[in-house]
């Protein structure tokens, strides 16, 4: 077992590490770092959670983590999303049915864009559709989805294009992780055992 030598690490003659120059801070982002530092030097914390509210039309609502110290300041906890989810275009390249996946045949005549305004709009194979999204922390929920074209297209597509759409208008609610690249999304049944999902590629990787 290597053990490191604390004498030489921390004296008074210890070589301190270069600070990465990050440039100039704005104001507002000195301020935050003041009020974080102040927080967290007020007593002990507690962990509290909260309940958030129900969306119309969406999941259970859940819960946040929040930290509490003894002056009574609040800090709640959210996962934040990678920006680059709202900046690309997917593909549903397959499913995910328990620990095994299958291909989705008609992948490249499927697309999904997820917008800021909590819609998502794409082309299920064959149509075009537009749906809504809510996300809550690690989880996303679809509801409202409908088709805005009718077209009849090959019979590969317009099955697969029927799947998805049942898959969507199950409303249920997905535990998802991801970023730019690709997108996870299984059914929050408790166990990976018994999840299905979807599996969402960037349209630039294919």
């Amino acid at each position: 077992m290597q053990h490191n030598d604390i004498a030489s690490s921390t004296g008074p003659d210890a070589q301190k590490p270069k600070a990465e120059d990050l440039g100039p801070r704005s104001p507002e982002l000195k301020d935050f770092e003041a009020k974080v530092k102040k927080f967290f030097h007020r007593g002990q914390l507690k962990i509290t959670e909260k309940k958030l509210e129900r969306q119309p039309g969406g999941p259970p609502p859940g819960s946040l983590p929040q930290l509490r110290n003894e002056h009574g300041d609040v800090a709640t906890l959210t996962i934040v999303r990678s920006p680059d989810i709202f900046d690309t275009k997917f593909r549903l390249d397959g499913w995910e049915v328990y620990d095994s996946s299958d291909n989705v045949k008609s992948a490249k005549d499927t697309s999904f864009e997820f917008h800021r305004d909590g819609t998502v709009t794409g082309k299920l194979g064959c149509n075009d559709f537009t749906a809504k999204v809510f996300f809550n922390g690690s989880h996303v929920f679809f509801h409202d989805t409908q088709l805005t074209t009718h077209r009849t297209c090959a019979a590969q597509n317009m099955e697969d294009e029927a799947a998805i759409l049942r898959a969507l208008k199950r409303s249920l609610n997905y535990r998802y992780a991801g970023g730019s690249e690709w997108i996870h999304m299984r059914d929050d049944v408790g166990s990976e055992y018994r999840a299905t999902g979807l599996r969402f590629r960037s349209a630039t990787d294919q």
